[in-house]
């Protein structure tokens, strides 16, 4: 038997907690604000400073939202780009971000 969170069987099932498409564009759009123009060059970053196993192809296709971001790439693209905080909240669900603020929904 497959459950959803504490209620049992829910459908339609929840939404994902992140828009591939909104984060792809919040990380094309602050790594543009950080100077990395070529999409390349912080590829390479992430692969020789964070070890995070992605392709130039991955990347552009994450940016695009055709591809959902791994843990490792999200974290390590937050710490190279020194995402603000909050940056990524336009990219989750608001009952998520409103959880991890303390319950407060600020949308």
């Amino acid at each position: 038997m497959h459950v959803h969170g504490s209620g049992g069987d829910e459908w339609p099932p929840p939404r994902s907690v992140v828009d591939p498409v909104q984060w792809g564009r919040l990380l094309r759009a602050l790594r543009i604000m950080r100077g990395y123009d070529r999409l390349t060059d912080l590829a390479r970053v992430l692969r020789t400073n964070y070890g995070v196993e992605v392709s130039d192809r991955s990347l552009y296709a994450v940016e695009r939202g055709e591809q959902m971001p791994h843990l490792d790439l999200v974290v390590a693209a937050a710490d190279a780009l020194r995402a603000p905080r909050g940056w990524w909240d336009d990219a989750l669900r608001a009952d998520i971000v409103a959880n991890l603020d303390g319950g407060t929904v600020r949308r």
